[in-house]
């Protein structure tokens, strides 16, 4: 499989055992990052819990979708803590995340993956992006 077939088929419950041994989650990015990978997740649990609280913990696709612009605000007071009690540099690491996850959706015509969900507005609500 050359790379840019592999390129194309980037969810890991394909089926195909080849392809997924190919993709190293642990010793490729939980080994190297374990501490930004956790701290990623409480951004996201922080997250959830200011935006949605009450909720089981989701990506509301749509509510936010200024990722680059926001990505950019925190990336200007990194190393410093945001009003949240998170590393600004932490909500950089989501917002970056957010975007390749966005742009591989779409180019690879990929789905909603099962954390994420479509953000419908109640009335009076609106996206802030």
């Amino acid at each position: 499989m050359s790379e840019s077939d592999e390129a194309k088929k980037f969810r890991f419950v394909n089926g195909d055992a080849g392809y997924r041994k190919r993709i190293p989650m642990v010793s490729g990015l939980l080994d190297l990052f374990p501490d930004a990978l956790a701290y990623v997740s409480v951004v996201t649990r922080i997250g959830g819990e200011q935006h949605n609280p009450g909720q089981p913990l989701s990506w509301l696709r749509g509510k936010s979708m200024d990722q680059a612009d926001a990505l950019l605000r925190h990336l200007v007071e990194r190393g410093t803590m945001d009003n949240d009690g998170v590393l600004h540099s932490g909500h950089v690491a989501w917002r970056a995340l957010a975007i390749l996850q966005l742009e591989l959706e779409k180019s690879h015509k990929l789905g909603m993956p099962r954390g994420c969900t479509a953000w419908e507005p109640k009335k009076g609500e609106e996206s802030n992006g």
